[in-house]
């Protein structure tokens, strides 16, 4: 019964109806947590029950009550991998959920040392499975995000390079890991910006996941508009010796402007980004080149929206 429910959860929060869902969880909760209480043997079920429990909470917003239904699983895994080394990548799975409810109650602190501890344990657990590259570098990044928030920044730029030397490998096998490199990307920029080291914020693209961003830009041309992949083409335009990037950018827009006229706001803003950034690094002709594609742009943008 208590495996019927928790697949039925599943299925309920699949189709949005959370609360179900969260009813249904805590039912199977209880009854695992009965069942452990007369035979250890249910002390993992109870385990998992728990973590769902936790994303049926954070579904919802309750990311306190997640707090305290994770931190729960997360000292029973740590009795249960005594004895049993598989649940670990269980462990290190809602070590990495747990950081995220953490740090959303605004717990920061005690979300970097519990991401640090994913960490470790992606680490180890790399070394027989290698399937857990995928969860390593996730579980880099979110380290990276804590320590950012923390004001590390130097540290969080080494964690997160990290994590981007593991989404470009993953890339090779797995096309959905480039939104994941995107987003890590555009996260490390902010890092180097705050560090001051503009000319490594130049070099934080990457040729072969330019390409595979064209690709999933021409699929699905409205994700242009999320802040991470305005980011990321700004990144893109930026390379020194690299202005044909810059240009695939441009042709990506205007692409998108074919069906929706306001794209061209974020190349504007685009290319105003990149000025910016090659007159820090002193590279006064490039800004202007760029300087003067927004100019023109402006103009156009203008007979669209005469206020702008």
């Amino acid at each position: 019964l208590g495996w019927s429910l928790s697949n039925l959860s599943i299925v309920l929060n699949a189709v949005n109806q959370h609360k179900d869902a969260l009813e249904t969880d805590l039912t199977a909760v209880d009854l695992f947590r009965k069942l452990a209480d007369t035979n250890p043997i249910w002390t993992k079920d109870l385990t998992e029950s728990l973590d769902n429990l936790g994303i049926d909470l954070r579904k919802l917003g309750w990311h306190q009550d997640a707090v305290h239904a994770r931190r729960e699983s997360v000292e029973l895994y740590h009795k249960l991998g005594e004895t049993e080394p598989a649940v670990l990548k269980g462990l290190a799975h809602t070590l990495f959920n747990l950081s995220i409810d953490l740090h959303k109650v605004g717990y920061l602190d005690d979300a970097m040392n519990t991401d640090h501890q994913a960490v470790e344990l992606h680490r180890k657990l790399l070394g027989t499975d290698s399937t857990i590259s995928k969860d390593l570098a996730h579980s880099l990044h979110n380290f990276g995000a804590d320590l950012s928030s923390l004001g590390h920044h130097d540290n969080a730029a080494h964690t997160k390079e990290e994590a981007v030397n593991l989404y470009c490998k993953l890339m090779e096998t797995d096309p959905h890991s480039t939104m994941d490199l995107v987003i890590c990307l555009c996260n490390l920029s902010k890092d180097l910006q705050k560090l001051r080291r503009h000319e490594d914020v130049l070099h934080t693209d990457d040729p072969e996941s330019t390409e595979r961003l064209q690709a999933l830009a021409a699929e699905r041309p409205k994700l242009l508009h999320t802040n991470t992949l305005k980011c990321y083409l700004s990144i893109m335009g930026f390379p020194e010796a690299r202005t044909h990037t810059k240009r695939e950018a441009v042709d990506i827009y205007c692409k998108l402007m074919e069906t929706d006229p306001t794209a061209i706001m974020d190349l504007v803003q685009s290319l105003c980004n990149i000025a910016i950034d090659h007159s820090k690094l002193g590279q006064y002709e490039d800004a202007m080149q760029a300087d003067e594609e927004a100019v023109e742009l402006h103009r156009k943008l203008a007979e669209i929206y005469p206020a702008a």
